[in-house]
């Protein structure tokens, strides 16, 4: 569902940015904080994901979380921009940050490594 949500995708040689925008039945905030919707920092992580599968090709995994801070919470209708940055590739492993900002003010920030996803083998 995250797909369907980005819009404004600029990409240079190692940074990606662009936006979304969260609305009321996003799929996110079900269950999270009943009565008062924020979205779940797992949906940061899979912004992170489908934005790089989109630029960078390929499904990505995450292989790690390096550091993970929230500031400000995102509610329902609510954009945000992510700014992906110094995106270091070893092999089929990726390290990078992330940075969300909601009204020019910084939401959330991740530092994350990603590995590109294999088929599962069969047994």
């Amino acid at each position: 569902e995250i797909r369907r949500l980005i819009k404004n995708i600029k990409e240079t040689e190692n940074n990606v940015t662009a936006e979304f925008t969260f609305e009321e039945g996003f799929v996110g905030f079900g269950g999270h904080f009943s009565g008062k919707s924020i979205l779940p920092g797992v949906c940061y992580v899979e912004c992170v994901l489908v934005l790089l599968e989109g630029c960078k090709g390929g499904e990505k995994a995450l292989k790690e979380i390096v550091q993970a801070k929230f500031y400000l919470p995102v509610f329902p209708n609510d954009t945000v921009s992510c700014e992906l940055k110094n995106i270091e590739c070893s092999g089929d492993d990726m390290c990078l940050s992330a940075v969300f900002l909601k009204e020019n003010k910084k939401a959330s920030e991740l530092k994350l490594r990603v590995c590109r996803k294999r088929p599962q083998e069969n047994r």
